[in-house]
């Protein structure tokens, strides 16, 4: 059996450094997330770091969005 490691939001909170209003809106978006009936909200932390990283922005595309608003001062 493996050992899993489920967070509750207050502790994805922590694990996140978000406030639980952000957590609790990433949940509204789609964030993969458990509840046992009558049970509390349970995330796995690699569920967390997968849906972060959706909205990751990479330096380049970074660099294409600063031109991109400077162009259209």
């Amino acid at each position: 059996m493996t050992d899993t490691k489920w967070l509750k939001v207050k502790a994805a909170c922590q694990y996140t450094g978000v406030s639980e209003r952000t957590l609790r809106e990433w949940l509204r978006r789609g964030l993969r997330h458990a509840r046992p009936l009558g049970g509390a909200i349970l995330i796995r932390p690699e569920w967390l770091d997968e849906f972060i990283c959706q909205y990751e922005v990479k330096t380049q595309n970074l660099e294409a969005i600063a031109n991109e608003i400077v162009r259209g001062l």
